[in-house]
């Protein structure tokens, strides 16, 4: 339903006065999967061009007929008229929203996101490579590009900059690794603990599930302590230089099924006290370091990358980090295509 900002007053008694008003609605859909708007559920008054998700209706094409930014779309058939330029070989090219609108918004464009070394969000680079997530000494990492107005190729040479000084960066292998910690966590119902770090041959992280070495794990937590121990247990008996670890959220860590959103099962669990004062980092943990490392959740909706770093502040109970509302960098979830689903705002 789109709504105006104008009212109507509405005069019961005839005395030329308003005695209530009610909005001036300028459409109503109800629509199928993609778009296409329901024949006989249907509203327009004429001055209302725009249709599914903000998208302008091209009426004169046909009646499912949307233009986008970019491209069009035919939301009959859940198709776009031109190719994606970053095609993938299990997908038609000509896909909408990755096959499936429910869990997937469409991706903003291919991207390199940029992270400090301990897991910050700096830049998001909109250039016309494949997804990939880059960590780099945020001290080697300053533009001055406006992406609204640079030419592309001027974005792509930031990115290829970035992606050949960068440190370490998570790459195709490395999200098709996390899928697999997210299958053998489903399997089993219980939280999965992995590291994940490189190679001086590799720079592309690869991850370790190190599940089987940590006792007493449950569907929705594990032992900070012992998890540190397996860690350390890892790194002493492997040529892997590590630089942080991850866990799993479960469809299953909650009952509540308002929990089963990217918002909430891709956040990270804030740090907490008890009733003794006991401090509980939960997801923030040192299990690799103090001081602060990058640190990624999967869930079923694919992953997110935040840092371990715990600052102070007396707004909200002595913590502050990623997913505290006003500080940035901004807690979002990626699938495990490297594409963007879900951010805070």
């Amino acid at each position: 339903m789109t709504v105006s900002d104008k009212k109507q007053g509405v005069d019961t008694d005839g005395d030329n006065e308003a005695d209530y008003y009610t909005a001036n609605v300028l459409s109503a859909n109800d629509y199928y999967p993609f778009g296409w708007s329901m024949p006989g559920r249907k509203f327009n008054s004429g001055d209302y061009r725009f249709g599914f998700n903000g998208t302008e209706k091209v009426p004169e094409i046909n009646n499912g007929h949307n233009t986008t930014f970019f491209r069009e779309q035919d939301t009959r058939i859940a198709r776009w008229w031109s190719i994606d330029p970053k095609t993938r070989e299990f997908e038609s090219p000509y896909a909408m929203i990755g096959n499936n609108p429910i869990m997937y918004m469409d991706p903003f464009g291919d991207t390199t996101r940029v992270y400090n070394e301990i897991g910050e969000l700096m830049e998001t680079i909109p250039d016309s490579y494949d997804n990939q997530d880059h960590f780099i000494n945020s001290e080697n990492f300053s533009h001055n590009l406006d992406f609204g107005t640079a030419e592309q190729s001027a974005i792509d040479g930031l990115a290829d900059q970035v992606r050949e000084e960068s440190s370490f960066f998570i790459g195709p292998s490395t999200r098709k690794q996390l899928a697999g910690v997210l299958s053998a966590s489903n399997s089993e119902g219980l939280e999965n603990l992995f590291v994940f770090g490189y190679t001086m041959a590799n720079r592309e992280l690869q991850v370790y599930n190190i599940s089987d070495k940590l006792e007493g794990r449950k569907k929705d937590e594990f032992n900070a302590s012992k998890a540190k121990s397996a860690a350390n247990n890892f790194m002493a008996n492997n040529p892997i230089v590590v630089i942080g670890w991850g866990h799993s959220h479960l469809y299953a860590s909650s009952d509540n099924q308002d929990d089963w959103i990217p918002s909430r099962l891709g956040k990270p669990s804030d740090p907490t006290r008890d009733f003794t004062g006991f401090v509980n980092l939960k997801d923030y943990a040192a299990i690799i370091r103090s001081g602060g490392n990058p640190s990624i959740l999967v869930s079923p909706f694919g992953y997110t990358i935040y840092t371990t770093m715990i600052r102070t502040d007396t707004k909200k109970d002595g913590f502050i980090n990623p997913t505290t509302p006003g500080y940035e960098p901004k807690n979002r979830v990626l699938n495990f295509n490297g594409e963007l689903i879900w951010k805070s705002q």
